[in-house]
């Protein structure tokens, strides 16, 4: 790194430390960077805000070169690999959400708002066994339950098919019991063991690379069992072609969810015939 003109070197981790753990939610104008050097200087370390600033901007700037030069080796030659450990399965998983984004240099408030589309992707290492055949052909209980079902595809799609009505919490919401297997069977699903992930606010030419130069530094096209998952938008699948086409493609159950939940909903209004299709529908999603 350059030099910072510091006391200690252990400033920087320390401010990066308490920078990045403000939640976003807190954040207003300078008032990060005020709290991140009230917290610092409670460890002893004399600071001002300003320097706390320079020093977020600055090391910044460094990651942000750092990644982009990573990105320029990636496509020259092999990147040298983080871990010596090749994993037995990975995943690597893409999805876009939604931000707020504003003018940089103009002081405190949002001036030229913006709403913006932002790509975050998350690269796992994965622990567990292998099967013959599929070792859950059918939807998980959990999904087969309109109630359950609703709560969690109304935040990602916001209209369901049906008005967001109050729950009676007294009510039980619980899936039927599962059948036909014995209690205590062992986990399946695998485990994940490490996972980083990458984000950016640029489109798939851009993204891509990055994902995988990440993808390559932790030994993934080293690894006999791919996956790469996502959902049904076309940003997403154009990265998996231009970057992981060996990788095994598979849609986010959640969003395909969201969409069965709606078709079942608009199939009946009656209850009964809506949780029949809700499994249905689900089932066939699933094979």
């Amino acid at each position: 790194r350059v030099r910072l003109a510091l006391a200690s070197h252990r400033c920087v981790s320390l401010v990066l430390g308490v920078y990045t753990a403000f939640p976003l939610s807190t954040i207003r104008g300078e008032l990060q960077f005020r709290d991140a050097a009230d917290a610092v200087r409670m460890t002893g370390v004399s600071i001002s805000d300003n320097q706390v600033r320079r020093l977020a901007h600055e090391v910044g700037r460094e990651l942000i070169a750092r990644r982009d030069r990573k990105v320029l080796e990636h496509r020259r030659r092999p990147l040298e690999p983080r871990t010596a450990v090749v994993p037995v399965a990975v995943v690597v998983e893409v999805d876009g959400g939604r931000i707020r984004t504003r003018a940089a240099d103009f002081g405190p408030g949002a001036h030229e708002a913006q709403n913006k589309e932002d790509e975050v992707a998350c690269l796992a290492t994965l622990s567990g066994p292998t099967f013959a055949a599929d070792p859950c052909p059918e939807p998980p209980e959990s999904f087969c339950c309109p109630r359950r079902v609703r709560r969690l595809v109304q935040p990602m799609k916001g209209a369901t098919g049906e008005s967001g009505t109050a729950e009676n919490p007294d009510q039980s919401t619980s899936p039927r019991p599962p059948t036909g297997g014995p209690e205590g069977i062992e986990r399946w699903s695998p485990a994940r063991l490490v996972r980083t992930c990458v984000a950016s606010l640029e489109g798939s030419t851009s993204f891509g690379p990055r994902m995988a130069a990440e993808a390559q530094e932790r030994r993934f096209s080293e690894v006999p069992r791919r996956a790469f998952v996502a959902d049904g938008q076309a940003y997403n699948w154009t990265i998996h072609r231009g970057y992981f086409g060996d990788f095994e493609p598979i849609v986010d159950f959640l969003h395909a969810v969201c969409y069965v939940f709606s078709s079942a909903a608009a199939v009946s209004p009656d209850q009964g015939k809506r949780t029949q299709s809700l499994v249905l529908f689900s089932s066939t999603c699933s094979r």
